[in-house]
């Protein structure tokens, strides 16, 4: 009985039953050139957020790119997100890729305009 209490323990100590660390999703450093932005959705108007940044302005963002690319997740009002593209005139953005943000401004990256 013992052996078989001993072989047990092994085998669940064992790497096969070891379980790899949770990476969460993770967005590519802005190219060079490229801006990113993280906010709360405060609209969805077609292919378009509006999205409301930490500062407190409004910023319009293009998803065309980003879901042709397969690199929108489903948004829905009230979300955080973090967004990485190219600016496209003041307060208008063209998004290239979007993940969800934490809720915490102050956990998200920096801006990059």
């Amino acid at each position: 009985m013992r052996a078989a209490l001993f072989f047990c323990v092994a085998a669940l100590a064992s790497p096969a039953f070891a379980q790899a660390p949770f990476v969460p999703p993770t967005l590519p450093p802005a190219p060079l050139g490229g801006a990113r932005v993280s906010g709360q959705v405060a609209s969805i108007v077609g292919p378009t957020i509006l999205l409301t940044l930490r500062n407190g302005h409004t910023m319009a963002i293009n998803l065309r790119t980003a879901e042709a690319r397969g690199n929108v997740p489903q948004i829905y009002p009230g979300e955080f997100l973090l967004v990485q593209g190219s600016a496209a005139g003041t307060g208008k953005m063209t998004a290239v890729a979007v993940i969800r943000a934490k809720s915490a401004p102050a956990a998200w990256p920096p801006d990059i305009p």
